[in-house]
């Protein structure tokens, strides 16, 4: 393992919906006034015909309504949190595109006075705010829902707003193929493998480049150590952990190389919870390996083809494997 290169260094209140119906909006609506929004549907089916373009986008404005409450409850029907789940809704209450954002409100009420404002035990806490069809307007609504009422669920009525309502992604330029990412478990780092035989990394606070170079084959397997301390990597005739646990990272450090042995690791699974590692080899080999003092309980013997996928569970109380002829295994400690 070649020593590490030098890395470049660039160095208006919310309308809160409880399962009684939507209260007065900012422009003064009633519930009751909300409600008949369901009834124009029933009248534009009866005047205009099922098919008219009219009623298909009243039902589907009520449908979206409905279906954003009814998902956003199934899945946070498995979170073990008890409070009150909070969906926000930015929508045109008034303004120009006023009635889609009725039906949109109507359809949420319509949801929860059917099946209630409790999904699987928890409650759920609809928000709604009035943009009047403004996508600045609605960006910045977006952004109170978020860091004022802490919602966990997001929507938009209209294109634009949400348009203007998307974080817009910041670019980590490195020239080259990147084949595989993954953050540190303090998400100050990110890594990626390269399409060449090395890693590279940024420091997410100011975008520092890390270079971790000298492997003499691509790296296809990576895995953070319980609290996020070292990166085990695959690669080279040893398992290469670099350390991590300084605000520096790498930067400037050589790695730790363990478990060496006459073929390439090729999977590599760190332990949950604990400082060890499951290194899996290109021979079918499968190793146990404790970080501190790298000492080596064999799991798996060689002779076979190499282990292509390796992991453990929840609680590191059992470790699957896979190998490239479709041989598999489930082990537990």
């Amino acid at each position: 393992m070649g020593r590490q290169e030098r890395p470049r260094g660039d160095g208006i209140e919310p309308v809160r919906d409880f399962g009684t119906g939507v209260e007065a909006d900012d422009a003064g609506r009633t519930d009751e006034e909300i409600a008949t929004v369901g009834e124009t549907l029933k009248l534009r089916t009866a005047k205009l015909g099922p098919d008219h373009p009219d009623t298909l986008q009243s039902r589907n404005n009520l449908a979206a309504g409905y279906l954003a409450v009814a998902i956003s409850g199934i899945e946070v029907g498995s979170a073990t949190a008890q409070d009150a789940v909070k969906i926000g809704v930015v929508i045109p209450m008034t303004g120009a595109f006023a009635a889609v954002g009725r039906e949109v409100a109507a359809g949420a009420k319509l949801y929860i006075q059917r099946h209630g404002d409790t999904v699987v035990g928890q409650k759920i806490e609809l928000i709604i705010r009035d943009d009047a069809g403004v996508p600045d307007a609605g960006k910045r609504l977006a952004q109170e829902l978020i860091v004022k009422d802490k919602v966990s669920f997001l929507g938009a009525g209209i294109t634009p707003t949400a348009m203007a309502m998307a974080a817009k992604p910041e670019i980590l330029e490195w020239a080259g193929s990147h084949l595989a990412v993954t953050f540190s478990p303090d998400n100050k780092f990110l890594v990626t493998a390269m399409h060449e035989p090395a890693l590279h990394g940024w420091r997410l606070a100011d975008n520092r480049h890390m270079r971790m170079t000298g492997y003499p084959g691509r790296v296809r397997s990576m895995s953070w150590s319980a609290g996020g301390k070292a990166l085990a990597t695959s690669g080279a005739d040893t398992v290469i952990l670099w350390p991590f646990a300084s605000k520096d990272g790498p930067m400037g450090k050589e790695p730790a190389m363990l478990a060496p042995l006459q073929a390439r690791v090729s999977a590599v699974a760190c332990h949950p919870k604990q400082d060890i590692f499951a290194a899996g080899y290109s021979d079918g080999t499968v190793l146990m390996v404790r970080m501190e003092d790298g000492a080596e309980i064999l799991v798996r013997r060689n002779g076979t083809a190499p282990v292509a996928a390796l992991a453990w569970n929840a609680r590191g109380t059992h470790l699957a494997f896979a190998a490239e002829d479709g041989d598999s295994g489930l082990l537990e400690f």
